[in-house]
């Protein structure tokens, strides 16, 4: 059984006691996999004990939801360091882009600006982007608030947790106590049924009706 569970919603006529705190619940954490024939795992289960319990659950986030967490982080990197350049500290920026020197002595000081630029996009293999220094802040600002919106609704939504190693190891070795009564009951069921009735008959002897005078 692999460490990999769905959550889900039942009815209200089929809620049952919360596995942690025994509140009733309408939350339940499927397990389908059933590669070894033992059946499926599930158990109820509040909604609050799924929020940052890593001691019991941790979510499983989609391959969308990883990419928009690092989109995240370089817009967080660029307002940085935009906002930096739009409160004055243009030395270190200016100072770096002169540094890859310039073409001709006989252009303007906006020229040689210009060509500063394209040299460190041509190194970054960037050239054409970010030509415009800084950047509009206000753009880079609302299209962070609208990634971080992106990755509020994708953990909302998301239905995939893993239990912790005591938890898991708890699920695997109740699965399998249940896989033995299984087989204990089917042993002796086939055993009652194999009977021959005739020896059945042999061995109690059934009480008779008495006799009337």
């Amino acid at each position: 059984m692999s460490n990999e569970y769905v959550k889900r919603k039942v009815a209200l006529k089929d809620i049952q006691p919360c596995l942690i705190c025994n509140k009733p619940s309408t939350t339940v954490l499927f397990n389908g996999d059933n590669n070894n024939g033992g059946g499926a795992d599930w158990f109820y289960v509040c909604d609050i004990h799924l929020q940052d319990n890593i001691q019991f659950v941790v979510p499983v986030y989609s391959k969308e939801y990883e990419n928009e967490v690092i989109h995240l982080r370089q817009l967080k990197q660029k307002i940085t360091s935009t906002a930096a350049i739009k409160n004055g500290n243009w030395d270190g920026w200016v100072t770096k882009l002169f540094a890859k020197g310039t073409k001709s002595s006989t252009k303007t000081d906006n020229i040689e600006a210009d060509s500063a630029i394209d040299a460190d996009n041509e190194d970054k293999g960037t050239k054409g982007q970010d030509t415009k220094a800084p950047a509009d802040l206000s753009a880079l600002q609302r299209e962070y608030d609208e990634t971080l919106d992106r990755i509020t609704k994708l953990q909302k939504n998301n239905k995939t947790y893993q239990l912790s190693d005591t938890f898991y190891q708890s699920r695997l070795e109740r699965k399998k106590q249940q896989e033995k009564l299984a087989a204990r009951r089917k042993q002796l069921q086939e055993s009652y049924t194999n009977t021959d009735p005739d020896e059945l008959l042999s061995k109690f002897a059934f009480p008779s009706v008495p006799k009337t005078s």
